[in-house]
C-alpha cells in the first residue's frame, strides 16, 4: 500500500493540505464503498480552510505528526498547530 501512496502523491508520509491531487485519495472508500458523507466532508473543510484563510497569514505545523500504529490505514491521532493571527 505504501507503495501505491507514494505512485500517486509526493511526500505521500506528509500532510499538505494544497496537494494538487488531493481528490486522488480513498479516505472516503471508492466506488460503491463511497461514504455518503463525502461531499459534506469535503464542504466542511473547505469552508474550514476559508475562514482560517481569513484569520492567519501562517499555519505551521509545531510538533511531529502523531499517528495511530495500523497495519491496513494511515491514520492520524493528532496534529498540533501554531497559528499566527493576522
Amino acid at each position: 500500500k505504501e507503495d501505491l501512496d507514494e505512485s500517486v502523491f509526493k511526500d505521500a508520509d506528509k500532510l499538505i493540505v494544497d496537494c494538487p491531487n488531493a481528490r486522488a485519495h480513498v479516505a472516503f472508500g471508492f466506488a460503491v464503498h463511497l461514504c455518503t458523507g463525502n461531499r459534506l466532508a469535503e464542504l466542511q473543510l473547505s469552508v474550514l480552510r476559508e475562514e482560517i484563510i481569513k484569520r492567519f497569514h501562517t499555519v505551521e505545523l509545531a510538533d511531529e505528526i502523531e499517528r495511530i500504529p495500523n497495519n491496513f490505514f494511515r491514520r492520524i491521532k493528532n496534529v498540533t498547530v501554531r497559528l499566527h493571527p493576522i
